[in-house]
């Protein structure tokens, strides 16, 4: 955040399940598409309580998303294909 003076960052706190890591090296994971789905819809809502916020107290404010594996279809869903 040094390079951006006045800049902040702020982290969704959601519980990205739904992959269980293999129990041995070389082993597969599981996926239980349940609760993946569940989870990710949590951190939709959350990101969108977030935005709404942040939008409503900064509205010329710039935001940048950044994350990886679940929390990118989190991104995906949330902002760029947002559910009516």
């Amino acid at each position: 955040m040094d390079e951006l003076p006045g800049s902040d960052n702020k982290a969704i706190d959601y519980p990205a399940s739904g992959v269980t890591p293999p129990a041995e090296v070389g082993g597969k994971p599981t996926f239980n598409f349940i609760e993946y789905r569940s989870s990710e819809q949590l951190g939709v809502d959350r990101l969108t309580e977030e935005l709404v916020a942040f939008n409503d107290k900064c509205p010329d404010s710039g935001i940048v998303l950044l994350g990886y594996s679940q929390v990118s279809m989190v991104w995906n869903i949330g902002v760029i294909y947002p559910q009516s």
